[in-house]
């Protein structure tokens, strides 16, 4: 396989931050070395009882794009945003920082700024579904609707990466659910978020809808997707490179050394056969750049702790507790011929909708 000569290799770039103990905290900068899309992820993890989030900073300057931890939740934020050559991107941390985990991965996911869109509400929902009145343009900057949107027409065929995070207004539950697939439980005032890989169609839309007595929200409620222009079949033998499943069964008790088991009965996304049921394990197939989300679904009042492992040793970590489900992600080069699994941290309950979704950004053969 080549790389695609229309779409050169990018630079990646993968920031882990593990800072001391100072109430904020500004990390150095990423500098962006070709015009396009970008995937964002961050995480925040407090390691504690204490609340800390980490702010994404565009050009020395806040954002409103942050993530949040709280009380052992390790908080995660992917969105999709443009950006020149010469751009900087990093992040300012506050609040408890004492033995805790922040991350920032930058990802070019299109060189074209047409793909993409990243939206936010002002609290607005009519019969459950979430109206957006804010969405940044390709120049960057943001643009406001005369009226407001619940949904947003798929610009192009394909495989995409898109992310929803509700945030409740006050101290309640809510569930959100997107284009059927995704869901994300919330509780305790604090905005969590679920990413990972959809095959979308133009003859689609994309929307939020909540499933509670709620009905406002926060205005840091976000959706944000992009298509991934390196995931095509002409540069991948005649097929895509994503892959995203849910438990889907009954809420099961795993031991520490049981990879977890994703249900093919209902299968979300899995282009490319990438995942072995029989020994629930995913296989890469290309070696490349790829995104990956993992998200925990404690099914009753515990933590959960997962570890993705990558031939037997751990590529990423997911936090969640108390029946909130928490999802981050993460930019990693993974090898063709690499195995990827899941385990619980101890002995847990996982719960059905426990989710990991891994896309090919680039191939690198």
């Amino acid at each position: 396989m080549k790389t695609m000569s229309t779409f050169p290799l990018p630079t990646l770039l993968l920031l882990l931050l593990i800072l001391g103990q100072f109430p904020t905290a500004v990390t150095g900068d990423v500098n962006v070395t070709e015009a396009g899309v970008y995937i964002i992820t961050m995480t925040c993890d407090p390691n504690s009882d204490s609340q800390a989030r980490s702010i994404l900073r565009i050009n020395d300057r806040d954002t409103i794009f942050i993530a949040y931890g709280s009380e052992n939740v390790r908080a995660g934020l992917s969105v999709a945003l443009p950006f020149n050559v010469r751009d900087t991107i990093g992040l300012r941390l506050e609040g408890d920082q004492k033995g805790s985990n922040f991350s920032l991965g930058v990802a070019l996911a299109s060189t074209s700024k047409k793909y993409f869109t990243t939206a936010h509400s002002d609290g607005y929902v009519d019969q459950g579904k979430i109206g957006f009145y804010q969405y940044i343009t390709e120049s960057g900057s943001w643009s406001k609707y005369n009226t407001k949107i619940l949904s947003f027409a798929v610009p192009r065929t394909g495989v995409y990466w898109v992310m929803v995070r509700p945030d409740p207004l006050g101290d309640q539950w809510t569930w959100v659910l997107m284009k059927g697939m995704f869901y994300v439980y919330l509780g305790k005032s604090v905005p969590l978020s679920t990413s990972g890989a959809l095959y979308l169609t133009t003859s689609e839309k994309i929307s939020m809808r909540i499933y509670s007595t709620q009905k406002e929200m926060e205005g840091t409620t976000m959706l944000s997707f992009v298509y991934l222009e390196g995931n095509m079949p002409l540069q991948l033998s005649g097929t895509h490179m994503a892959c995203t499943l849910e438990v889907q069964e009954n809420a099961k008790k795993y031991g520490y050394d049981e990879n977890i088991v994703f249900d093919g009965k209902f299968i979300i996304l899995d282009e490319g056969n990438m995942y072995a049921k029989s020994s629930a394990e995913f296989n890469i197939r290309v070696t490349g750049s790829y995104i990956l989300s993992l998200r925990g679904d404690p099914s009753s009042g515990q933590h959960l702790k997962l570890q993705v492992f990558r031939n037997h040793q751990v590529a990423f970590t997911s936090f969640s507790q108390h029946g909130v489900s928490s999802g981050q992600a993460g930019v990693f080069n993974f090898k063709k011929g690499d195995k990827l699994y899941v385990r619980a941290r101890y002995v847990r309950d996982v719960g059905v909708h426990t989710m990991i979704s891994i896309a090919l950004l680039y191939t690198e053969e």
